[in-house]
């Protein structure tokens, strides 16, 4: 029995990895990758907003995406394109953008598990992440509840207490 469920598990692997390579294809058919969402164009750096989130408090939002990652270019057209999930980012976190490629560093101190994947972060934890494609509205309400969940101390605290600790510093 356990042989199956491999096989399935190999076979699930293979199936998505050629859906992800069609979609990627499609996508550079359609004009390439998305560019940088606006809310995103300050640069920021990982070590740079968690450094200014210690000392001032407010959260981070790293969006971990590539430009071969199909579903990441849909979520940087439409709900990080979004006005609402725009004002969230800009007014109420420092939000950076992760290129796992660009950017192998700082994509090793986030360590996401499927792109794309946004990450909020208190300090130099994370406190909320989330993978895949949102509508923008569900985005922003998710964005905004783990925002909120960043600036409440005393859950930060218990996060930090209940959570293995997993270094945000990228690897030298």
């Amino acid at each position: 029995m356990g042989t199956h469920q491999g096989a399935g598990s190999r076979l699930a692997v293979i199936v998505g990895l050629a859906f992800c390579g069609a979609l990627a294809a499609l996508l550079i058919l359609r004009g390439g990758p998305a560019p940088v969402p606006p809310a995103f164009a300050k640069g920021l750096t990982l070590d740079g907003a968690i450094a200014t989130s210690v000392s001032t408090g407010k959260p981070v939002v790293a969006f971990a995406t590539a430009d071969w990652c199909g579903p990441c270019q849909v979520m940087k057209r439409s709900s990080l394109n979004d006005r609402a999930v725009d004002a969230l980012l800009r007014d109420r976190a420092l939000p950076v953008y992760v290129d796992v490629d660009k950017s192998p560093r700082e994509a090793s101190a986030l360590r996401p598990t499927g792109l794309p994947t946004t990450f909020v972060l208190a300090g130099d934890t994370i406190v909320a992440q989330i993978s895949g494609v949102m509508p923008a509205e569900d985005y922003a309400a998710w964005l905004g509840a783990a925002i909120d969940l960043a600036g409440n101390a005393q859950e930060v605290e218990r996060i930090r207490r209940e959570t293995p600790r997993r270094s945000t510093t990228p690897d030298r």
